[in-house]
Parts: structure tokens; sequence; C-alpha cells
């Protein structure tokens, strides 16, 4: 990859502006951004708009580490111990009102506009994120993800 991303940075490939959400929002909020734009993840910010962490769908989808809910809860979602419908609405419902700020990863890496490409694309895999915040000053000002970095791999215009 060195040579397809030799002289770019950050600057050259991400997506700017960039989505946000706040994280006070909930996360059906949060779900709503992302299937409405067809995205894999959104920054989170405070009230002063400063980078938080990051929503994706691996924060909001059950998977090994990092569930957005304790595993009993993953437990009862997944029917094991739930007796009917109701109480299938009932997690379903306590699911999407939960806060973003309870769900989103704390420490994904981040990048400035000025980082090579190279360097993005080794912590996206060292890391195993597909989603890396641009940052000027603790404010987002773009987003690079594993589609960006493709297309520069295959050529393709940025």
């Amino acid at each position: 990859m060195a040579k397809e991303t030799a002289g770019h940075t950050v600057k050259d490939i991400m997506t700017s502006p960039v989505l946000t959400i706040g994280r006070d929002k909930s996360v059906a909020d949060a779900v709503k951004i992302l299937l409405e734009h067809q995205i894999g993840g959104l920054p989170v910010v405070g009230a002063d708009g400063k980078y938080l962490g990051m929503v994706t769908e691996r924060t909001l989808l059950p998977h090994e580490e990092g569930l957005p809910f304790k595993r009993g809860t993953l437990l009862v979602f997944l029917g094991q111990f739930v007796k009917g419908d109701q109480e299938i609405e009932k997690v379903l419902r306590e699911a999407r009102d939960r806060k973003v700020a309870d769900v989103m990863a704390r420490h994904v890496p981040t990048a400035t506009e000025e980082t090579p490409v190279s360097d993005v694309a080794a912590r996206m895999i060292h890391q195993n994120v597909h989603h890396i915040p641009v940052l000027r000053a603790g404010n987002v000002v773009g987003i690079v993800s594993r589609h960006d970095l493709l297309r520069v791999m295959a050529g393709l215009p940025e």
C-alpha cells in the first residue's frame, strides 16, 4: 500500500464535512442517521463540539467484546429468558432509548489532516477499526473510512 499512498495525507482522502451526533442523543437517533446516510460510523461530540468518541455499527450490534448491553440483557434480547413478545419489545425499547454516551467507543484512534494515509491504514489494521475521525483543535473536521483507503488503492479520484 505504500506506493499507492505515498505523499497522500488524510486531508486528501477524508470525507468532509462529517456528520456527528451529540452524546445525549438516543441510540435510535444514531441508528436513523447511520441508515439514512448509509454510513457505518458517527463521531460523538459534546455540547462544546469537541470529539468524545464514536458510535459505529460495531458498537451497536452485539459482538464478542464491547457489547452495548450487559451480557444478561443480550441473552434476554436473544430470547433465552424472554417469555413473550411484550418482553422482547421492552428490551428493544430500552436499547433504542439508551444514550449514545452509554454505547460509544471512547478509545478510537484519531488523525489530523496532515497524518500520512499510510499511518491511518496501519491504525485501522492494528486497532481493528473501520473509521478514524479527523480532528483539528479537538473538533471533528472529517472522517476516514476503510472505503476511502480502498479508493486510494484502486487509484480512483478522491
